[in-house]
């Protein structure tokens, strides 16, 4: 059962990672809309009016100049490579479980796993809740709950590894 817990786990936060919906919004008026969507590395502008619609769609490493909230920025990088970093430790756990292994290290590796997955939610939080002044009106989106569902449940399938000596 740990196996299928950390496998929905790791996609979750694959999903989480790749997702360009961790902040959303959208904005009507005067027969045209907008739409905003960010995600951890990129930024994706749809405008569209009765008669025209474009969309574009930016690397953060590609925006001139120097931008305002560049440490947000980093801390969606540094988000970005913690949701792999757990994904990938979700799977080795959750194939050792597969194939009833035991790893003897200092440190049990679930808690090794549950650390990184723990590690996530002050980051996704410094994403969501310190954007830029430019994006301040923004709502959290399918990528900002696929990570905070998946920290948590590769936090518990973590946890449920641990043996009791250890908790």
């Amino acid at each position: 059962m740990t196996a299928a817990w950390c496998g929905l786990a790791a996609a979750l936060l694959i999903a989480a990672a790749l997702s360009s919906r961790w902040l959303v919004a959208d904005v009507q008026g005067l027969g045209a809309s907008v739409s905003a969507r960010i995600g951890l590395t990129r930024l994706k502008v749809c405008a569209s009016t009765l008669s025209d619609a474009q969309c574009q769609e930016v690397p953060w490493s590609k925006l001139p100049g120097q931008v305002e909230g560049g440490g947000w920025m980093w801390i969606g990088r540094a988000t970005f490579a913690l949701c792999f970093i757990a994904a990938l430790g979700l799977i080795a756990l959750g194939g050792m479980a597969a194939a009833e292994l035991e790893v003897q290290l200092p440190i049990p590796a679930p808690r090794l796993v549950m650390w990184p997955c723990l590690a996530l939610l002050p980051f996704m939080g410094a994403y969501y809740l310190f954007p830029p002044r430019a994006f301040s009106e923004l709502a959290a989106g399918r990528g900002f709950a696929f990570g905070v569902l998946g920290s948590l449940v590769g936090a518990f399938a973590a946890w449920r590894q641990l043996k009791d000596d250890w908790r």
